[in-house]
């Protein structure tokens, strides 16, 4: 298994959650200028399940079941945010190819 320093683990999740929280943001404004639905929201489920995996991974990792759990959290905050991203920019593409 692959082994990461303290350091690493903080650095890891606090990307994702910066990512999530400014997916959050951005997908907040084009959400409401495009009167789409507010799974913007969802970013903010991911963040906190990044974290709570961070916080699993620096103190319970060794503890049995717990080291199953913070890769769990981590799957399910990616596929979140990917599946909301998916949904809330899936338009661009599409704009930039009418430009083009």
């Amino acid at each position: 298994m692959l082994s990461l320093n303290i350091l690493d683990i903080v650095l890891i999740h606090f990307t994702f959650v910066s990512t999530y929280l400014i997916l959050a943001f951005l997908s907040k404004i084009f959400g409401s200028a495009k009167r789409m639905k507010p799974l913007y929201k969802l970013y903010y489920v991911a963040t906190v399940l990044s974290i709570l995996a961070a916080l699993i991974e620096l103190f319970l990792a060794d503890r049995g079941l717990f080291a199953l759990l913070p890769g769990l959290f981590d799957i399910l905050a990616l596929t979140l945010s990917s599946w909301v991203t998916y949904f809330y920019w899936v338009w661009v593409p599409k704009e930039l190819a009418k430009e083009g």
